[in-house]
């Protein structure tokens, strides 16, 4: 699981890669052609999103890497590389 707050902690998102039976991963297939089950949570100070796993959502290993090039961006701004680091070792220990 990914979990990033801001120091005031009124900002929170979370993202949880799941191993169930929507998982669809072969590693001939490009990235886009490979889904991987998730749950979401995002709580903002007036709206708390969640997606669950009642709702079976999937992404491709294509969105799923371009979210963490988003996420990675934010933190480098904020000047956060470790957090990064940590981050990204986590997902590519799941998917490896």
């Amino acid at each position: 699981m990914v979990k990033i707050a801001n120091i005031e902690g009124n900002l929170e998102f979370k993202i949880c890669l799941k191993r169930n039976d929507m998982l669809d991963y072969n590693p001939q297939r490009s990235d886009y052609e490979n889904w991987i089950p998730f749950t979401l949570y995002l709580n903002l100070p007036d709206r708390c999103s969640i997606i669950g796993e009642n709702v079976k959502a999937t992404m491709t290993i294509f969105e799923i890497k371009n979210l963490i090039h988003g996420i990675e961006n934010v933190l480098v701004h904020l000047d956060n590389q470790e957090t990064v680091f940590i981050r990204l070792i986590a997902v590519n220990a799941y998917l490896n």
